[in-house]
């Protein structure tokens, strides 16, 4: 009904605030990097704490939408995450310490809004639907690439005009439209069985050496992928010399073909070839499109990369899912193992980031 498909914009938005903003972050690692007189390794910690929050955190807070707290969490995330974008935008630059505000700011209270309400948000639609469950939930997440899209775009056009903190500001705004829908549309279920009985985590699939290989292959494959998105403009604006606007044209490249890759995954996945088997082939794919970033020197080649690696990695993010519940044995556990298999991609995130910093 109605309140079915609302709970379906509340992702959706949800989406756009938490990992579309983080895809969008590499036009603040390029800006950061000079203003602050920092690493890219240090940097990066801006951008990959909130992704790390948005999936540790998100743990918990499903938990808490089981115990029947779902709209405390979505209130207070949504007040933490532009609490913290607030904060970042009145930093002073040239002042003392802006690297540790910024991080703690934009890093961490931001982060922890992302996780407390990413997370609720995906509850909801999974209590509202249950047999067109992966439809609803494959359009909520083309918030992820329409977010990436419409920051990078606010970047883009404000950022050298008005500055970063004038930019930080407005995007709050954006911010502030979808945490309102997210807050007047929600609609929790009360109907929850033996909720407090459930494992929040579930080691037992781990005996089987297909899960155990599937969540290690799924561990490495997010340490690299993250890497890229945070330096896609960094690459262009450092090596490439591309100016600001050729140097964002990537990340909207990247999430454009994006899109393609979160719908046409799912509808390859459930008519053709499988969740395993396409989200392994796209699992390879992706990881040839980053080996030939090594040839790429030219302007041309960059924005093929880039729509590339949007398309193969999008399709693996929106297939991992599916592919983590078809290696379930126990049924009644699929949500304790789904939330194991997060708590290690949690830490890929983590570390990918970073990690690629250090080797730049």
């Amino acid at each position: 009904g109605l309140t079915a498909w609302l709970q379906v914009v509340v992702s959706f938005f949800a989406c756009m605030n938490t990992f579309g903003f983080a895809t969008a972050y590499g036009l603040f690692e390029t800006f950061y990097t000079d203003a602050l007189q920092k690493s890219p390794f240090q940097i990066a910690w801006i951008g990959v704490l909130p992704i790390f929050f948005t999936a540790f955190i998100g743990i918990y807070s499903s938990g808490l939408a089981d115990r029947g707290c779902c709209f405390s969490s979505l209130l207070i995330g949504c007040v933490l995450q532009m609490l913290g974008l607030v904060l970042a935008s009145s930093v002073d630059l040239q002042g003392k310490l802006p690297y540790l505000s910024i991080l703690a700011y934009q890093g961490i209270i931001s982060g922890v809004g992302n996780g407390l309400v990413f997370s609720p948000t995906m509850w909801l639609v999974s209590t509202h639907f249950k047999s067109r469950q992966d439809l609803a939930l494959g359009i909520a997440a083309l918030g992820i690439p329409v977010g990436g899209i419409i920051y990078t775009v606010i970047g883009q056009q404000l950022i050298p005009i008005v500055g970063i903190q004038i930019t930080l500001r407005f995007m709050c705004s954006v911010f502030a439209v979808g945490n309102i829908v997210i807050i007047t549309a929600a609609r929790p279920v009360s109907r929850l069985a033996n909720p407090v009985g459930n494992p929040l985590f579930e080691f037992s699939p781990f005996k089987r050496i297909d899960f155990t290989f599937f969540n290690l292959g799924t561990y490495l494959t997010h340490v690299g992928l993250w890497a890229v998105v945070l330096y896609l403009p960094a690459y262009a604006f450092q090596v490439l010399k591309l100016d600001v606007n050729g140097s964002f044209n990537a990340i909207i490249i990247m999430n454009i073909c994006g899109i393609l890759g979160r719908v046409l995954g799912p509808c390859l996945s459930y008519y053709a070839l499988g969740p395993q088997f396409l989200h392994a082939l796209c699992t390879l794919f992706s990881s040839v499109v980053i080996f030939c970033w090594i040839a790429v020197h030219n302007v041309k080649g960059f924005y093929i990369f880039a729509g590339s690696f949007g398309f193969f990695s999008s399709a693996v993010q929106i297939l991992f899912r599916a592919a983590c519940t078809s290696l379930c044995d126990d049924q009644t556990r699929i949500g304790a193992s789904i939330s194991t298999s997060y708590f290690m991609m949690s830490t890929a995130f983590l570390i990918g980031g970073p990690l690629g910093g250090a080797v730049l």
